[in-house]
């Protein structure tokens, strides 16, 4: 069965369908199998490393598809809007107050402002390297509308080697940083199972302030997740503070030097 165009040389284009290469895959059935439902499903599921294959390639490219779509929409929202680092970071700076320095954003409830902000921030330091990709809901011109779903992160930047999630916050209370964002944003960096494809992970917790308990809750996941085999680093951030590293693009250096740091204190305190 011929699906999607063929080049010159006989290949097959790339823009084959998931259907069309799940499809493909030659399944042999003795007459046996066919008549019996075990054997037959048996049989299917050692096919399932192939179709499994498949499915992550596209996800891949459907995923890459986002992104590029994604940095397109910003260079438009930037150019719309004659923004530039200055104004975005005054904007940044304004979250919280009357004051509207993109009277057009002026709707957008305050935490997702300061994701909304943070992510143009990240495409115009790292948008020529990087994949950036906020999970916020975003209307057609790229504009946020609604929070991300409970089981993602709020803003992921990747390469083919380095993975790096930011997790966004407004809550100042020290007792409510705590508890709701500290165990969340681990789990989030740590159970993605597509994590597990980079050489390097990197976790940025940004909030207003970083409370004594919310650092120490960091500095031990560090201790406790840091391993020879995977090269994890975590800071917590306030907003200045990160934005202060990100306009210098030293971020995974500031990371690294922060998480080697903990670790060194640990091994020689205890």
């Amino acid at each position: 069965m011929a699906c999607g165009n063929f080049d010159s040389d006989g290949s097959l284009k790339s823009r084959t369908t998931l259907s069309c290469e799940a499809l493909a895959i030659n399944i042999e059935l003795t007459e046996t199998e066919k008549e019996n439902p075990n054997l037959h499903f048996t049989k299917l599921e050692t096919y399932n490393k192939q179709l499994l294959k498949i499915i992550n390639k596209h996800r891949e490219e459907i995923a890459k598809k986002k992104d590029i779509e994604y940095v397109q929409k910003v260079s438009k929202i930037i150019k719309m809007y004659n923004l530039n680092e200055k104004i975005i970071v005054e904007s940044i700076n304004a979250i919280g107050t009357t004051k509207n320095i993109i009277p057009a954003f002026k709707y957008i409830p305050d935490p997702l402002k300061l994701e909304f902000y943070l992510s143009l921030i990240l495409t115009l330091k790292y948008g020529k390297k990087f994949a950036i990709n906020p999970n916020y809901k975003a209307d057609y011109i790229g504009l946020p509308i609604s929070h991300a779903q409970g089981n993602k992160g709020d803003i992921e930047v990747y390469s083919k080697n380095i993975y790096w999630l930011i997790e966004v916050t407004l809550i100042r209370n020290k007792t409510q940083q705590l508890n709701s964002e500290t165990t969340t944003a681990i789990r989030h960096f740590l159970e993605d199972n597509k994590i597990n494809n980079y050489l390097s992970k990197y976790l940025s917790f940004v909030a207003p302030i970083i409370h004594q308990d919310t650092k120490e809750f960091y500095d031990f996941s560090i201790v406790k997740h840091k391993s020879k085999e995977q090269s994890i680093n975590i800071k917590p951030y306030s907003i200045p503070e990160f934005i202060d590293v990100t306009l210098k693009t030293d971020n995974f250096n500031d990371m690294g030097n922060y998480t080697n740091q903990i670790i060194n204190d640990f091994k020689n305190n205890y």
